[in-house]
Order: C-alpha cells, then sequence, then structure tokens
C-alpha cells in the first residue's frame, strides 16, 4: 500500500541527459561536477516543529543513475530547540548508509541540501550540539565500511525527490498516529 501511496503521490521524475563522466548520465542534475563514482545517494530529512517533533527522512540510492533502492524513516524526535530538521536529517544519512552497506557497495557519492551536514561530513564545519554529535560519530563509523565516500551539496531544487519522500514519512507517520 504504502509503495502505491508512493507512486502515486510523487512525480515521474525527468530523466536529463548530461555526460558528466565516463558517459554515465546523471537523474535530475544540472551541471555538476565529474565523478567517478558508480553509486549515488540522496538523502533529506523533514519535521514538523521542535523541542518535540514528528520526522522523516528520505533516501534515494541509484546505480549508474538507474533507482536501485529508496526508503523512508520516521519517527518522533525529541531534540533541543531548532535541532529537529538536522537531526531527522543526519537519520535519513544514516538509515542510507546502512542500507548503501547491505547492498555491499564500496564508493559512494553522496549528496544532499543540508549544506550543515554535507560540510560537517566533510569536517569543513565542527558539529557542536549532544544530540547532533551522537550521530554525527555514527556517520563516520558507518564511513569506515566504504572504501571510498565523498559527500556533496546540492540545492534544494535538485534533491526534491529525497524532499518529497521525507514529507510522505511524517505524512504517514501522522496519519497512524
Amino acid at each position: 500500500m504504502l509503495c502505491r501511496l508512493v507512486q502515486s503521490i510523487l512525480p515521474q521524475m525527468n530523466i536529463q541527459k548530461i555526460k558528466p563522466y565516463n558517459h554515465n548520465y546523471v537523474m535530475n542534475i544540472q551541471k555538476i561536477k565529474p565523478y567517478n563514482h558508480n553509486y549515488v545517494m540522496n538523502f533529506d530529512g523533514y519535521s514538523t516543529g521542535n523541542p518535540i517533533a514528528t520526522c522523516g527522512s528520505g533516501v534515494i540510492i541509484y546505480n549508474n543513475n538507474t533507482e536501485i533502492w529508496k526508503g523512508i524513516w520516521s519517527g518522533t524526535c525529541f531534540t533541543e530547540q531548532n535541532k529537529s530538521n538536522t537531526l531527522s536529517e543526519y537519520t535519513g544519512l544514516i538509515y542510507g548508509l546502512q542500507q548503501a552497506k547491505k547492498l555491499n557497495i564500496k564508493n559512494l557519492l553522496i549528496r544532499s541540501s543540508s549544506e550543515i551536514i554535507i560540510n560537517q561530513m566533510n569536517e569543513q564545519n565542527i558539529c557542536i550540539s549532544k544530540n547532533i554529535f551522537d550521530l554525527f560519530i555514527k556517520c563516520k563509523e558507518l564511513e569506515t565500511d566504504f572504501d571510498n565516500i565523498k559527500y556533496q551539496y546540492i540545492n534544494k531544487k535538485l534533491n526534491k525527490y529525497a524532499y518529497k519522500l521525507a514529507i510522505l514519512a511524517v505524512e504517514n507517520a501522522l496519519i497512524l498516529k
């Protein structure tokens, strides 16, 4: 039922054929830097508010621009003021990394519109929130299961599919309450 709901709510994604590297095509991306990863993961998060929020995450994994897996996660987040969305985004990253590990993916390009998380994972920013820091550490631990991992910031328009999945996760959680 959920799969049918996802298919009915989410619009068909347009494929724009851009040749960034080795004649691979990239789905829903415009003028992205060349990369040598066959596997790409997009993730995003969404929450209803603070400090107690219904949170959701959406994750998609592509292999050579073909969607091979997508998933949603939802739950209740208890966190400090203005942190529930970041918490849901980190949860999406963890969920995606765990799934990529199950799929035996070793080289992965991870993209998100969460500049905070991308900068923290690239160690350009320091994570100072205790709740968020624990999730950051979990992501760094999961990184060790991969040979090559790269994080890339993309704008919200290029990450709208993951964002819609995150919203869907929250809507489903609210319906089931």
